[in-house]
């Protein structure tokens, strides 16, 4: 039993909560780039603040169309996390990425399918709209 365990350790794969939406043209563009969108999002959820902050460096391998669905990600694994700590990684970011963080969790609120609306992501994540609004 000892040997399950570790080895389920060793593959370090943790599970993607059925609370974050992954987009198919989001991964697409990450397999055409030879990267895996889903094996980012484990790290991120795994790793503590430094697999968020490659996560959300990983935005980089998106166009237009795989940003949004990289902001739906986003906002959905912003609100796994909670406010409190992901207002603590926004802050941690240079001022250029936290607009970019910014632009992707209101391109994601647009993008769901039950759409939410700015004012929405502001009441659940007050302190991480505070940091990345601040001017």
């Amino acid at each position: 039993m000892l040997f399950v365990f570790a080895r389920v350790g060793l593959c370090g794969s943790a599970e993607i909560p059925a609370s974050i939406q992954v987009w198919p043209d989001t991964v697409d563009q990450f397999q055409h780039r030879g990267l895996d969108f889903k094996r980012s999002l484990r790290h991120a959820l795994r790793d503590g603040d430094s697999g968020v902050r490659d996560f959300i460096a990983d935005s980089r391998f998106t166009d237009a169309a795989g940003g949004l669905g990289f902001g739906v990600t986003l906002l959905d694994l912003a609100q796994h996390i909670g406010d409190d700590r992901f207002s603590r990684i926004a802050a941690s970011l240079e001022s250029k990425e936290k607009a970019k963080v910014w632009l992707l969790l209101r391109a994601g609120a647009e993008y769901r399918r039950q759409l939410i609306s700015e004012a929405e992501v502001a009441r659940r994540l007050p302190k991480t709209c505070e940091i990345l609004t601040k001017t």
